[in-house]
This record gives structure tokens, sequence and C-alpha cells, in this order.
């Protein structure tokens, strides 16, 4: 591994040495840090062990981000009924407590999780009642991305279900302005909604702006997506060829540097280093760089592999 992967590791390498000998709350964020550090390279079992380890916290907030990195764990690798249970823990969890903050968030992860397997009014269900719990600009974009994420591979009905429910979210953002953010959210919130209905250059064209205005290292995975769906509406090869090109830029920020977003990815939506790699993988493939998918085979997160085997083993299942 190199870059961002190896940079990352040891910084966490580093963190956790000296926090060994600190108090009870100290322990549980070396604890973390350790977990991460072996998701990074590669070293589930030693993950989840330390992660479920850090269930039993007797810090609150330390055991919520527990249930979280669980799930983004077992996501990562396509271990979606797994990360489901945890899902299922930490919402249960949550209400006992009277903890609607993180309940909302990990309704918003069994939503990903059940669009991921294709139980869309699960998914709807739990999305709308996270924001009916609490919204706010960051809850708001995680559960517009998802949409937009999940739309493009729906039916023609859950397709309008989801438009309408994007149209819900921008309607509802909070009035208070908080720069850039706000102005990030509300532009890739109407992005997602146009995406959706089909109108992919006026959707490009919003997202190239928000883009311009996102940090140069944040996930850009829903620009790569509406790239990758105007390639295919291009009117020539030439043309399909540039945006794929630039989807295989905006995919390459996470793919080749998962450590940036398992730095926190409780943030982030389950499975996005896994998806965003597979789907740089695509890109590049669609334009024969070779090189390029042979380099990222070096530095994929061996989960994507585990997730790919998988894929390919209930494939084989299914058609015996």
């Amino acid at each position: 591994m190199t870059g961002g992967f190896v940079t990352i590791c040891e910084q966490l390498s580093e963190l956790y040495a000296p926090a060994k000998s600190f108090p009870e709350i100290k322990l549980s964020q070396a604890q973390r840090i350790d977990a991460q550090s072996d998701f990074l390279q590669g070293r589930y079992d030693e993950a989840e062990g330390l992660f479920r380890a850090l269930l039993n916290s007797k810090d609150p907030l330390f055991r919520s981000h527990a249930y979280a990195l669980l799930i983004r764990l077992y996501a990562e690798m396509g271990e979606y009924h797994n990360a489901l249970e945890v899902a299922d823990q930490g919402i249960a969890i949550a209400l006992e407590t009277g903890d609607s903050s993180h309940r909302a968030d990990r309704l918003l992860d069994r939503a990903y999780l059940n669009c991921s397997l294709g139980h869309y009014a699960s998914c709807m269900h739990d999305l709308q009642l996270s924001l009916e719990i609490e919204s706010g600009w960051q809850r708001s974009l995680t559960a517009a991305t998802l949409l937009g994420q999940f739309s493009s591979c729906s039916d023609a009905i859950t397709k309008q279900r989801f438009v309408r429910a994007l149209s819900k979210i921008e309607n509802r953002l909070p009035p208070d302005q908080i720069q850039p953010l706000s102005d990030i959210v509300r532009a890739r919130v109407r992005g997602e909604i146009l995406l959706s209905q089909g109108r992919w250059q006026a959707a490009l064209d919003v997202f190239r702006k928000t883009d311009r205005i996102s940090p140069p290292l944040s996930d850009k995975s829903y620009f790569g997506r509406a790239l990758l769906i105007a390639a295919e509406h291009a009117r020539d090869e030439i043309s399909a060829s540039q945006l794929r090109e630039e989807a295989r830029r905006a995919y390459a920020v996470i793919a080749l540097r998962p450590g940036l977003a398992w730095q926190w990815p409780v943030d982030l939506m389950p499975g996005v280093v896994s998806d965003a790699e597979l789907a740089y993988a695509e890109a590049a493939s669609r334009l024969n760089r070779r090189e390029d998918v042979k380099h990222l085979s070096n530095l994929t997160s061996p989960a994507v592999v585990h997730r790919i085997k998988k894929a390919n083993r209930i494939t084989r299942r299914e058609h015996s």
C-alpha cells in the first residue's frame, strides 16, 4: 500500500501508542483508532473485535460510535445482513436511552443497507423517520445522496417516490446559512433531484458548480455518478471518454485514498470506500486504462476483494 493509505495508518498507530496509558475514555479513543487502523490494513477480524469491545465502553458516545463503525466495517465488505443486525441493535439502544440524534443516524445507515439489498420501501421508511426525528444540513445531505445513488438502479415507480422524497428534503432544508455548507447542501440536493428526473445535463451543471466550492479532498462520488450518466448520453465516443475520465478522477479521491474516508467514516454513508473503488474500476475499465485498473488492484482495500468474491459466489449460486 502507498500514499494516503499508509499515511493514515502511520498516524493512527502513533496516536494509539501514548493513549494506552490514559484513563478509560482515552482508552476507548485509542481502541477506536486502533480498530480503524486494522480495517485500513485489511485486518478485519481484529477490527471487528475492537469495535465490538468498544460497545462496552463506559462512554455513551463511544458506544454509539462503535455501532456506526461496525456497520461500516460490514458494509465495506458487502456483509449487509450483518450490518443490518448491528443497525437494529444501535437503533434499539438509542431509542432506549433517548439518544434521538444517533437514532436518526443509525436509521439512515439502515436505509442505505436496505437500499443496497433492494428493499426500497424499508429504505424510504427509515430515511423519512430519520429526518422527522432530527434533520439538519449534514443529515439532509446524506439522505439526498443516498436517494440519488439508488435512484438510477430502481424501477420507475420507486424512482418517482425518490424524487418526491428529494423534493421534500429540499423544501425542508434549514433556513439558517452556514457557509459554505448550506450552499453546498442546497446545490447537491437540487442536483440529485435533476439527475433523478433524467435532466442529467442540468444536474451536471449544478454539480460542477458545487465541486468548485467543495473541499478538494471530500467525497466526490455524487459528481462521478452524474458524469457516468452523462457519458451514456454523450453525442460521440470522444465526449463520452472525456466524461468517463472526469468520473474516474472524481472517484479517485476516495478510491485511491481510503484513509481519507476512514479518518472519520461516521459522517459518510456505509460502504463509501468500496463503492468508490468499484465505480473507479468501472470507469477505468471503460476507458481501457488497464494500468489504472492494475494500480487500483494493488491499492484496493481487501474489503472490496472480499465484496467482489462474495457477489460472484452469490451470482454463481443463483445461476446454478
